[in-house]
């Protein structure tokens, strides 16, 4: 999946008594919050496949290597790009977006927008809506879990049915099962897959303690 990221309100949240000290105020801009970054990155961390595209304004004014510094190595590693600027209009997020899937031939891929600002996108949108003073919080932690979840479990069923054919007959039922349960209780079934690949992770020989 792909993740259309806004700082401005998620990774940077807005001040809600204004900062009126010059000096305080510049050592202030564009910083992090580190409680909503890391609420991010934790989130992340779990879906390696995930891919970060930054929307923000932050793209017209830094290098996308000096956004990158930003994050955390693991997580910058993910961050693959920037949206190209559209003029502004209704809904001018949006078809950065648009502009972005289909230039990079991407306009199939599953993708979700992280913003402060439900005005830049028509309902219907695939958007995680943050309080720019809160910024990216555990709320919003919860629904792009859920989100990813979701896609991982799609992913995971579709690569299920390309390979029916390469199953023996005589598991055929057994495989059919779990593709109707992965239908109905996808999120159970994904993240028993999940923990158990954790924990053969944990046993392998020769891993560090």
């Amino acid at each position: 999946m792909y993740i259309f990221l806004d700082l401005d309100g998620v990774l940077v949240t807005e001040d809600k008594i204004p900062i009126t000290d010059l000096e305080l105020l510049e050592a202030n801009y564009a910083k992090f919050d580190q409680t909503a970054l890391q609420e991010f990155e934790n989130v992340i961390r779990q879906y390696p496949n995930t891919k970060i595209v930054i929307s923000s304004d932050w793209r017209t004014m830094f290098s996308l290597e000096e956004i990158k510094s930003r994050f955390s190595d693991d997580i910058a590693k993910l961050i693959v790009g920037v949206t190209p600027c559209a003029e502004l209009q209704k809904f001018f997020r949006h078809r950065e977006v648009l502009d972005y899937l289909e230039s990079n031939h991407l306009t199939k891929e599953a993708w979700v927008a992280i913003d402060d600002i439900a005005e830049h996108f028509p309902k219907g949108t695939p958007l995680i809506v943050t309080n720019c003073y809160r910024g990216f919080d555990q709320p919003a932690a919860e629904k792009l879990t859920t989100l990813l979840q979701a896609q991982e479990a799609q992913s995971l069923k579709v690569k299920l049915h390309l390979q029916l054919d390469l199953v023996p007959e005589q598991k055929l039922p057994a495989v059919q099962w779990f593709l109707n349960h992965l239908e109905t209780h996808g999120d159970s079934v994904l993240e028993a897959l999940i923990n158990a690949s954790a924990a053969g992770e944990e046993r392998r020989p020769g891993k560090n303690s």
